[in-house]
């Protein structure tokens, strides 16, 4: 059995450790001369260790998940921690998470695409997450769903917790090697299918953010096993995405947003890169929000989606199913 003054010096311990691990990660991203995808896998093993170590201080200190709550987003990076990330990155993600439930909810509760990217206030209301609270380690963030409204909870609640539970679900088979049809089984309407993969993929970390993992658990993480993003996830999503796109190729293309057309849910992409000619783009219904934010603050942002043909072999049309700014977490 350990000694008194041994339990106490454990924190101690554990954060220079955790500091001796993440001051020879930066230094390997800033001296390796290889491949982002090399280096990526070398620093895996580090990193591990780091969360590993990370959640043994919050069981010293008397830190512990708070399952109870609806959702809890674990924040997980080199660069952050309470004190160390900054209030924009904390605030993108959660922006993130909640367009995405808002979307695949409002799809859930009217059985149709929303129009225009409008959404009915009540569904804005009841998928404003309340923050019950903040832990450190990383960032977890403990959010529950708002207190019903109205006299009758189920109706604000039903949709948005199935909403959740299905995102999380996706996230789930994400993080897992099991194959697309696994997935496929559990979501039998193929624009929610394919609804959801964006939208997970909307919350997906940014190879070069700050931002290097998200854990989500929960009481509406219903399911066992891992539920996480990392950057690579966006892979996986990608190669389902082409499955439910029939085979269609799929695109991924920078630029700013320029003749937005709301009603019929196009716009072109201009300002590319190496002077590369515009793409015309066809958004969804649910996305033209996101698409409306970028263009009036003239933000650079990638698009992905599958690119259509003329009879000719020609490009014509982008159907974006994802939008997001370039560089953000």
């Amino acid at each position: 059995m350990e000694s008194k003054e041994n339990q106490e010096s454990l924190p101690d311990v554990t954060i220079d450790q955790i500091g001796r691990l993440e001051h020879a990660l930066l230094a390997m991203r800033t001296t390796a001369k290889g491949s982002p995808e090399v280096l990526d896998t070398i620093a895996l093993i580090n990193y591990q260790e780091i969360v590993r170590l990370r959640k043994e201080l919050d069981v010293a200190l008397g830190v512990e998940p708070k399952n109870a709550s609806d959702l809890v987003v674990s924040i997980q990076g080199q660069r952050v921690g309470l004190g160390m990330v900054p209030a924009r990155v904390v605030a993108t993600v959660l922006t993130n998470i909640r367009n995405s439930v808002q979307s695949i909810s409002g799809f859930l509760a009217t059985g149709r695409k929303t129009a225009s990217g409008r959404y009915p206030s009540w569904l804005s209301d009841a998928s404003d997450f309340e923050l019950a609270g903040v832990e450190g380690g990383s960032v977890q963030l403990m959010l529950n769903l708002p207190k019903p409204r109205t006299l009758l909870p189920e109706y604000e609640q039903e949709p948005i917790e199935k909403g959740i539970k299905l995102f999380l679900d996706t996230v789930h088979w994400v993080s897992s090697t099991s194959d697309f049809n696994s997935y496929r089984k559990r979501v039998e309407d193929q624009y929610l299918e394919r609804l959801l993969l964006a939208q997970v993929r909307r919350v997906v970390p940014n190879r070069n953010g700050i931002v290097e993992r998200l854990e989500f658990s929960g009481r509406l993480a219903t399911l066992k096993g891992d539920h996480v993003l990392v950057p690579h996830s966006a892979n996986r999503i990608r190669d389902a995405l082409h499955i439910v796109s029939g085979g269609d190729k799929l695109a991924t293309e920078e630029g700013v947003l320029r003749a937005v057309d709301i009603d019929r849910g196009v716009f072109e992409l201009r300002q590319r890169p190496d002077n590369k000619p515009n793409i015309s783009c066809e958004v969804a219904d649910e996305l033209l929000p996101d698409a409306l934010n970028y263009l009036i603050r003239h933000l650079s942002v990638i698009v992905e989606g599958v690119q259509k043909f003329d009879d000719f072999g020609r490009p014509t049309r982008l159907i974006v199913d994802n939008i997001f700014e370039s560089g953000t977490t």
